[in-house]
C-alpha cells in the first residue's frame, strides 16, 4: 500500500522485462482513493518504468484532457486518457482494472483495455469502460506517484484477469441446528435457488468430512434432516457440487 504526498514511492523493479517480442497480456489492478482538490495542477500514478523512463502510467492528471476521471497516459502522441464512462477520484474506494495485449513487434501499438469499478466475478465485464492504445514499451519495474494525499492499496499484476481480480466469495446458505430432545437434532438450510449441496458431518471442525448420510425432506422452503449424535461434539458443513 502506498499512501503518499509530494512524493514517488518506489514498489519494486522486476528481474526481466514485458512485452518485446514475445508480446503477450498483462493485467494490473490496484486500488485507489482521494480527492483532488478544484483548481490547480495535479496528478496522481501508478507507473510502469522502463529503467527510469515511464512509458506508461495508469491514474490521471488534470493537466490532459481526461475528463477529470481515472484512466492512463503513455509517452508519446499515442496516450490517450479521455473515458467518459470512468469515475472521478473521491472519497470512494475505486478499483481499476487495466489489460495491456503487447505486440509482437516493436512497431505495433500496446493495446489497452481499461475498466473503473468492475463487477468483481470470474470474467472481466463484456464491455470495458474504455479501450485506447500506446506506443510499444517493455517495463522493469512500478513506480507510484502523487502530489496529494492519496492512498493505493491490493497493486496486483498478472496473466489473467482472475489473477487481478479475485472473484467474489461464493457464500451458501446457512446452517440451523436445534435440539429436538433426547440425541436428536434438526439440522435446517434454506432451499438454495442454484446449484447442489452435500451435508457431510465431522467429530472435528478441522475435519476428516464425508457425507452425513441422514434423509433430507424439503419442508416450508427449507431443507430438513434429523440426526442422532453421540459423544462430545459434532459439526456439520454444506458442499456444493
Amino acid at each position: 500500500r502506498g499512501a503518499c504526498s509530494s512524493a514517488a514511492f518506489r514498489l519494486t523493479s522486476s528481474a526481466g522485462a514485458f512485452g518485446g517480442a514475445s508480446g503477450g497480456t498483462v493485467w494490473i489492478s490496484f486500488l485507489a482513493r482521494g480527492v483532488f482538490p478544484a483548481g490547480g495542477q495535479h496528478s496522481a500514478w501508478v507507473q510502469l518504468l522502463s529503467g527510469t523512463a515511464q512509458p506508461f502510467r495508469m491514474g490521471m492528471s488534470t493537466v490532459e484532457s481526461n475528463n477529470g476521471k481515472w484512466g492512463f497516459g503513455s509517452a508519446g502522441a499515442g496516450s490517450t486518457l479521455i473515458f467518459s464512462d470512468s469515475v472521478a477520484p473521491s472519497t470512494n474506494t475505486d478499483l481499476l482494472v487495466y489489460r495491456l495485449d503487447f505486440p509482437v513487434s516493436q512497431g505495433g501499438l500496446v493495446n489497452v483495455t481499461f475498466y473503473a469499478n468492475p463487477s468483481v466475478g470470474p470474467e472481466p465485464p463484456v464491455t470495458p469502460t474504455g479501450t485506447g492504445s500506446a506506443f510499444f514499451f517493455t517495463f522493469n519495474g512500478i513506480n507510484i506517484t502523487t502530489d496529494l494525499p492519496m492512498d493505493f492499496d491490493e497493486l496486483r499484476l498478472g496473466g489473467t484477469w482472475a489473477e487481478v481480480v479475485p472473484a467474489a466469495a461464493v457464500v451458501g446458505p446457512a446452517l440451523n441446528i436445534q435440539a429436538l430432545g433426547g440425541n436428536q437434532i434438526q439440522i435446517s438450510w434454506p432451499t438454495p435457488a442454484a446449484g447442489t449441496y452435500t451435508l457431510q458431518s465431522s467429530d472435528s471442525v478441522v475435519g476428516p468430512w464425508a457425507d452425513a448420510g441422514l434423509t433430507v425432506t424439503t419442508s416450508g422452503g427449507n431443507q430438513v434432516a434429523t440426526d442422532t449424535i453421540s459423544g462430545n461434539t459434532k459439526f456439520y458443513r454444506l458442499l456444493k457440487q
